[in-house]
């Protein structure tokens, strides 16, 4: 049912998902492999979607750990709202990943998971996130991301030291996973 939801959703507005359905166990696990769960205690996702990564990172994450989880997508919002079933780890927001500064002091954040779709993002966009994003970090922070096509990798290669990419076909669409490093 969540993939159907999923879906239904996506439809309504492609331009903001970048993605038919949701994300399989296969790259779910490729994006989170690499993050050390034994020490990360401040988490960020990036674009929620139905919440199906949501719950795999609450699965992984310390009972002590919290992560703020953003979706700017009303509907998406919502299904990820039912399912995680209201876990205290957890705040949902509906604020956009350009201000990440504004709520995390710099060099704050273990991980950032995201799901954003920056092929279909400008390039200024991109640029602002990215830079959010390596701000936030602490240093030997993790900032994983899937993208459909490899495009975005000379983008983030400027930003980060280390720089992993992975692929999985066992996904619809396959994808690829930037795995890096501040």
């Amino acid at each position: 049912m969540a993939r159907i939801e999923f879906l239904r959703t996506a439809m309504k507005d492609i331009t903001q998902t970048g993605s038919v359905w949701e994300s399989s166990r296969f790259l779910i696990r490729k994006l989170l492999d690499p993050v050390d769960w034994s020490a990360a205690t401040t988490i960020i996702e990036l674009g929620t979607g139905n919440g199906v990564i949501t719950t795999s990172i609450l699965q992984r994450m310390l009972p002590e750990a919290c992560m703020t989880a953003y979706e700017i997508n009303a509907d998406f919002l919502e299904l990820t709202r039912h399912r995680i079933n209201a876990d205290s780890r957890c705040t949902l927001t509906d604020d956009s990943a350009e201000y990440l500064s504004d709520i995390y002091p710099e060099g704050s954040v273990d991980a950032v998971i995201s799901s954003l779709p920056f092929a279909i993002m400008d390039e200024e966009l991109q640029e602002t996130i990215l830079r959010q994003i390596h701000l936030v970090l602490k240093p030997g922070g993790q900032y994983l991301q899937y993208q459909y096509a490899p495009t975005k990798y000379r983008m983030i290669t400027r930003r980060f030291k280390r720089v992993r990419l992975d692929y999985t076909l066992l996904n619809i669409p396959p994808a690829f996973v930037y795995s890096c490093v501040k």
